[in-house]
């Protein structure tokens, strides 16, 4: 399992406070400038919401993670390693197999940036 960038997505540094192009954001979901974790935007049929793609081995008890973008969030209940794997236990789900180095959706929060009011990219300022 591996966590795959949408069409839909937009991708925002917090610390440089601006938006990012996919080209701006490393293999490791992190911004080329300053290293931070980008926050993706992530829409549902329902919801509008702020995640963090994250390595399996950053997983915390009671993370929300995304499985797949029609589902709900749930909770991670219990995670344990198993060598270069984690064996997730997943609310009103199953346990999961995934690789300490595949990415998975973290949810961070509901979406509230805007493109207008904010810098795009390489500092400059949206039209």
């Amino acid at each position: 399992m591996n966590s795959f960038p949408h069409i839909t997505e937009e991708y925002y540094c917090q610390n440089c406070n601006c938006f990012r192009t996919s080209i701006e954001v490393n293999a490791d979901w992190k911004c080329i400038k300053c290293s931070n974790h980008i926050e993706i935007r992530i829409k549902t049929k329902i919801l509008d919401n702020s995640c963090f793609r994250i390595r399996a081995s950053e997983l915390a008890t009671n993370d929300m993670i995304l499985l797949d973008r029609n589902d709900e969030f749930r909770t991670v209940l219990d995670l344990k390693k198993e060598g270069d794997n984690f064996k997730v236990a997943i609310e009103r789900y199953r346990a999961i197999n995934i690789h300490k180095d595949n990415f998975i959706l973290k949810l961070h929060g509901g979406w509230y940036h805007n493109k207008e009011k904010s810098r795009v990219g390489k500092g400059e300022s949206h039209p």
